[in-house]
């Protein structure tokens, strides 16, 4: 039974984000499933807007959605836009308070653009980080900087480094494989690949059924010489691996978006 991960979006709207992210990820395994809220709920973090969140303030809110929600919600992610502190430390990326079985993190997108190049590797990032806590509740994040998913990162530079390598260090690394079966040790592995896939330097091909939905123009060209010349104006791009065929892939920004 995979872990069921649901996600909210607090504050501002996120939904669209947080869809494209989770697609990402649940096209390429099975064992961890991350979904937005029911459409009848998707508004009930929109009153709770702030410029700065404190993380107990962010739990009690989960924990009463959890409540007035009702059902099976055993993991809730919430997704912010504002400043995150806690009673210890300022400025966070994202908190989580996995113990006691509360199952709880946040995730916030304030200057996400200034340490990871892409909202998409950003997300894919966190939602990764959490389901790890989720899995592994008593591992915390070392001060120390490993290269590893876990470092604390006091140096928020230190978070590009670790999206490039999705590496974890020696001791969480023996912490985790205490809590992995296969199934779920091959879908961390593929939920860290998709997540590199998504960097925008990065070569890795990515996984044709991530982009179903998100994909808005289809060029088809019936010649080779002209399949070559149309993937000459568009560079770079990258592979895409779907169930039977390769395709060429590219994300564009348009003039009105860039203006």
């Amino acid at each position: 039974m995979p872990f069921s991960i649901e996600v909210l979006s607090v504050g501002d709207n996120s939904d669209t984000k947080i869809g494209e992210v989770a697609q990402i990820l649940n096209a390429v395994q099975e064992q961890f499933k991350f979904y937005l809220p029911p459409e009848a709920r998707r508004q009930d973090g929109a009153p709770f807007l702030q410029d700065d969140y404190q993380t107990e303030e962010v739990w009690e809110f989960l924990k009463d959605y959890r409540a007035t929600a009702k059902g099976h919600r055993p993991f809730l992610i919430a997704v912010v836009n504002g400043k995150l502190n806690s009673k210890r430390t300022s400025n966070l990326f994202g908190s989580c308070r996995a113990k006691e079985n509360d199952g709880l993190a946040v995730i916030t997108l304030r200057d996400h653009q200034r340490f990871a190049d892409s909202f998409r590797s950003f997300l894919c990032y966190y939602f990764i980080r959490y389901a790890l806590s989720f899995v592994c509740p008593e591992l915390k994040s070392h001060k120390e900087t490993r290269d590893c998913f876990f470092d604390f990162k006091q140096n928020k530079a230190d978070l590009d480094k670790s999206l490039r390598s999705g590496a974890f260090c020696k001791g969480c690394s023996q912490a985790l494989a205490k809590k992995f079966n296969p199934d779920i040790r091959g879908s961390i592995t593929k939920l860290i690949e998709a997540m590199k896939s998504q960097h925008m330097n990065s070569e890795e091909t990515l996984h044709a059924p991530s982009l179903k939905g998100f994909t808005q123009i289809g060029i088809l060209a019936i010649r080779e010489d002209e399949f070559a010349a149309v993937l000459d104006r568009f560079e770079p791009r990258r592979h895409a691996a779907g169930q039977n065929r390769y395709y060429e892939h590219v994300r564009l920004r348009d003039k009105k978006a860039m203006n």
